[in-house]
């Protein structure tokens, strides 16, 4: 390649010539580097690029991006500081990352540790409360809990291992060519999308089904409770096994080999330098076509499956010349975070799939919402009228402190469900639209809006810990040492509306 051309000064303190550029009557040094025949001079760009500009090609020698990587270790990159005497070291620099940035990983952190610890305990206590119901419906509200909080559990499981992973592979995105590439193919970016998916998604059905639960309760469908039973024991059993069925449905069905050439990203070949990175259908028919003439389309198809694209490229290579294995750019490799492909364009082939789940999604947050504002209205009306009623005034007041703590905790509720789904659904919308190009944003919705709710809802949802640690500060400013929690001190209340 021809390089760039500069006017050139001299510099001070070396005496090396420099090229320079005036910008707006100021002259702006241009970081170069210098080939040993002292006339050339490259872009960092093009220093351990993979090509060999300078005549002799000493740009590319101790590149850690090179096959030989003993010269430098991998946290001497980009450090700020020049470890080799050609600062290859600090050119070919980036912020290509599993989680790009410092904020995003901590976020992983802040958010995932106390989703998992909150949820487990939540899980135990619930567990543990369950054998102890006597009332059908506060059993199928504590069993709604129960799965809540398993959902949650599994995504902040997931934030964990994907942090974990970016803090392993570190920067060798921008330094070995094909650590991108083995990632998004990877079974591990396959398992952690599945897990946020799956996790996302039966949390959000539990809580639908919670909302319905309670309203209910308050239209008189369970104004007189019943002892628990085997039949409210199997009933939650299979209500419980529907939701993740479902569940695990919606997160695998974009890996069935059926629907590969919908689902199915791009193809890639690592033994075949003919095709570079990752190929997509459109590449590949083109560097077919090229190769064989005119390629003749299934009637009604508007372009080759990945079957007959495969069996036509082997075709076009000698066992002798390599191997022709293809790995696939699956339906979560999409990006580095593995999360669900929600953001898709109006041609992209996996849309209506994308779309679909999304309503799914919203329809789940606007039964909440109602149901809430339902349960809202009917607290607001009962504080009212027992308000109105003077001949119990400390059961009046009792009812009315109930009733407040009940609406500002579904003023919580729905509060942060909104703030999770509507700028999610919004967004995608927005991107699908070609308004604006939300694929950056992956990062920030799946480790931050998203899964911010796997935090809160285990303190909205059970108020084991809330109270237990109530007690525990009450202790300790009292400087009274710490006893057990007494196994009545939460008792479970036979209605729903009560137990939020």
């Amino acid at each position: 390649r021809s390089t760039t051309q500069y006017d050139y000064s001299v510099t001070m303190e070396t005496g090396t010539l420099v090229p320079v550029r005036k910008v707006d009557s100021h002259i702006v040094v241009i970081p170069i580097f210098e080939c040993n025949d002292k006339l050339t001079f490259l872009s960092p760009s093009q220093v351990c690029d993979l090509v060999k500009d300078c005549p002799e090609g000493e740009d590319e020698d101790d590149c850690i991006n090179q096959v030989n990587r003993e010269s430098l270790t991998w946290d001497k990159a980009c450090d700020g500081k020049f470890d080799l005497e050609n600062a290859a070291d600090e050119y070919y620099c980036c912020d290509k990352d599993v989680i790009r940035g410092t904020p995003y990983k901590i976020a992983c952190f802040l958010i995932g540790i106390p989703a998992v610890i909150c949820n487990v305990i939540v899980i135990a206590t619930s567990g543990f409360r369950l054998k102890r119901i006597t009332s059908s419906t506060a059993f199928h509200n504590r069993f709604f809990i129960i799965i809540i909080s398993l959902g949650d559990l599994l995504v902040g499981l997931y934030l964990l291992l994907i942090v974990s992973k970016s803090l392993e592979i570190g920067y060798r995105f921008c330094y070995d060519p094909t650590a991108e590439i083995e990632w998004l193919i990877s079974s591990d970016c396959v398992t952690y999308g599945i897990l946020c998916s799956f996790g996302s998604q039966i949390s959000l059905f539990s809580m639908t089904l919670l909302s319905l639960t309670r309203v209910w309760s308050l239209l008189g469908l369970f104004s007189i409770p019943k002892p628990v039973a085997k039949r409210h024991v199997l009933k939650a059993v299979i209500v419980g096994v529907a939701i993740g069925f479902i569940s695990m449905v919606l997160s695998v069905m974009p890996l069935t080999p059926q629907y590969k050439d919908v689902f199915v990203n791009a193809l890639y070949y690592p033994d075949i330098p003919f095709f570079e990175q990752f190929i997509s259908k459109e590449t590949a028919m083109a560097k077919i076509e090229r190769y064989y003439g005119r390629v003749r389309i299934a009637e009604g198809a508007t372009s080759l499956t990945w079957d007959v694209i495969k069996r036509l490229v082997r075709s076009m290579f000698t066992i002798e010349n390599g191997g022709y294995h293809a790995e696939t750019l699956h339906f979560y490799g999409n990006d580095a975070v593995c999360l669900f492909k929600y953001f898709v364009s109006l041609d992209d082939p996996q849309r209506y799939y994308s779309w679909f789940v999304l309503a799914i999604n919203g329809f789940c947050f606007i039964i909440m919402f109602l149901s809430y504002v339902f349960i809202t209205a009917k607290s607001l009306r009962s504080s009212k009228t027992t308000a109105d009623d003077q001949t119990s005034q400390g059961q009046n007041r009792q009812m009315a402190a109930r009733n407040s703590k009940l609406q500002r905790k579904i003023t919580i509720i729905i509060a942060t469900d909104f703030l999770c789904w509507i700028p999610f659904i919004v967004t995608a919308a927005l991107h699908t639209l070609e308004v604006n190009n939300a694929t950056s944003l992956y990062a920030l919705f799946s480790i931050v809006v998203l899964p911010i709710n796997s935090f809160i809802n285990p303190l909205l949802y059970d108020d084991f810990i809330s109270k237990a640690t109530a007690n525990v500060w009450s202790k300790v400013k009292q400087g009274i040492p710490l006893k057990h929690i007494p196994k009545n001190q939460y008792p479970e209340t036979e209605y729903a509306t009560t137990s939020m």
